[in-house]
């Protein structure tokens, strides 16, 4: 079965947020409505080649923007309390910010009604769109940056506390599709 292409990898773990975000510069943002229950909710078909998760995307999501050369980061702090003789750690919250480039006014104004701390579901693509990164189920809030040209750069932002096993996750290696 030499021509049989691979199934993407959908268990690898984020270890290194930073250098995995870097896989998305120039990249596609994606808005989806609400969540998936499981990594596995997205259906195996559509993982066979990057035409059929393009189509996914297409049906499924809201292409928003193309990403900046620097597409996120993102940030873990831990709340300390201070006693008379200890210091307590408490809750780690996550902060992660994604930005985004060459929004028009319209493009602008549509985002700003959409995510207004709603749960939403939002799909980065890799420029060769081979790798896809999905932030699920988060409440994201909205701030632009400046503007040229009639274009916008933004900044969208979400934090979150606990862990984050089903917060975001990564599809790699989604095979190209045969000619």
């Amino acid at each position: 079965m030499a021509n049989t292409p691979e199934k993407p990898n959908l268990d690898r773990l984020i270890i290194d947020f930073h250098k995995q975000i870097a896989v998305f510069n120039h990249g596609s943002c994606w808005l989806g409505d609400g969540a998936f229950d499981d990594i596995k909710d997205i259906p195996a078909e559509v993982l066979l080649n990057q035409k059929d998760f393009g189509l996914f995307l297409n049906s499924t999501f809201d292409e928003i923007s193309d990403l900046g050369e620097n597409p996120g980061k993102e940030e873990s702090k831990v709340a300390k309390f201070k006693t008379t003789n200890f210091l307590i750690e408490g809750k780690r919250s996550n902060t992660i910010e994604l930005t985004l480039i060459g929004l028009n006014q319209a493009r602008k104004d549509w985002l700003e009604t959409q995510l207004n701390k709603e749960i939403r579901t939002i799909a980065l693509l890799s420029a060769d769109k081979a790798n896809c990164l999905v932030f699920n189920a988060m409440r994201w809030s909205y701030e632009r940056s400046n503007e040229f040209n009639g274009l916008y750069t933004a900044t969208i932002s979400t934090e979150f506390s606990g862990p984050t096993k089903d917060r975001y996750f990564i599809i790699d290696g989604i095979p190209e599709t045969a000619v």
